[in-house]
């Protein structure tokens, strides 16, 4: 039900004609409804909500009390709103600058935290430091699986460079998959103490020739020397060689081959078939016996 009109108020004669006579209770009506409009009391229905811009006295204020109460969710509307906008200015304020991102009353929890609300394009760049976080306010379990799916997405200063040694940091390997120190300790090759001048890494192993020429094998480094030779298998009988190249012979276009009727040095433009060629990680065999005939085994050995 709309609001009640203030009391007091008597419905004015609105068909005055021109022969009618002003009488006293006229006059007094219309003064009376003039007081009544400025002190008299009405009651406020603030169910009525709004229907559109355009109303009577009545209507406009049923629709305040209406919105007002919808705005502060109190019971009535002129019950005392639970927070301010001042207040709820001032407090978002002390949010954003605190030190801890955490709620003070830990209100906030990974629980009601929607899965995949917190993006890192939600996050304002070096918005997230480690002097935000409270202490063990990140652990791994409050990590969803994937979140920090790259090393990229960890903060430089709280990470190695590759194959850094930088204290206090998560490491990051370099290039060969070699950690901090680990790469030092690898390179110095330390003996009894006294690091050595240099140091050799060497790779062995066994394959079954499959006729395709331009065949690569990676190990994840650049040989010195490497030698292919001929184990035994079907197919093999009368076949004994022994196979050999540098980075420098295989820039050269040239490698080595020894057999029962002694050594040859080889072109890759005479006889590219029985070619070993060193690569940045490994080598390159060709088709022919001497490297890669189906089915003879082979054995390497490659020194880096």
């Amino acid at each position: 039900m709309p609001g009640t009109a203030p009391t007091g108020w008597k419905t004015p004669k609105t068909n005055w004609a021109s022969a009618d006579v002003i009488l006293p209770e006229d006059v007094n009506r219309i003064e009376g409804n003039i007081n009544a409009i400025e002190q008299g009391s009405r009651t406020i229905d603030p169910s009525q909500a709004p229907t559109g811009v355009a109303g009577n006295l009545r209507n406009f204020l049923d629709w305040f009390a209406n919105r007002i109460r919808a705005i502060t969710g109190t019971t009535n509307w002129y019950d005392a709103p639970p927070a301010t906008l001042s207040g709820l200015n001032t407090s978002l304020s002390s949010h954003k600058s605190a030190s801890p991102i955490d709620h003070p009353d830990g209100s906030v929890t990974a629980a009601k935290i929607a899965s995949g609300a917190v993006t890192a394009a939600k996050i304002a760049s070096g918005a997230v430091t480690s002097d935000k976080l409270a202490a063990g306010a990140v652990t791994a379990g409050k990590l969803a699986d994937g979140a920090v799916d790259t090393i990229n997405r960890i903060a430089s200063g709280i990470r190695t460079t590759p194959g850094g040694t930088e204290p206090n940091r998560l490491a990051r390997t370099d290039a060969s998959g070699a950690v901090g120190l680990a790469q030092s300790a690898l390179n110095a090759q330390a003996l009894g103490g006294v690091p050595a001048s240099g140091y050799a890494r060497i790779a062995t192993g066994v394959y079954t020739g499959n006729d395709v020429d331009g065949r690569a094998f990676n190990l994840g480094f650049q040989p010195k020397l490497v030698r292919v030779y001929w184990l035994g298998g079907a197919g093999g009988s009368g076949f004994a060689y022994i196979t050999e190249a540098s980075p420098e012979m295989t820039a050269a276009g040239i490698y080595m081959r020894h057999r029962a009727t002694g050594t040859e040095r080889e072109t890759f433009s005479n006889n590219s078939k029985e070619r070993l060629e060193v690569t940045a990680t490994g080598f390159i065999v060709g088709s022919g016996a001497s490297v890669n005939r189906n089915p003879i085994q082979y054995g390497y050995i490659a020194i880096g």
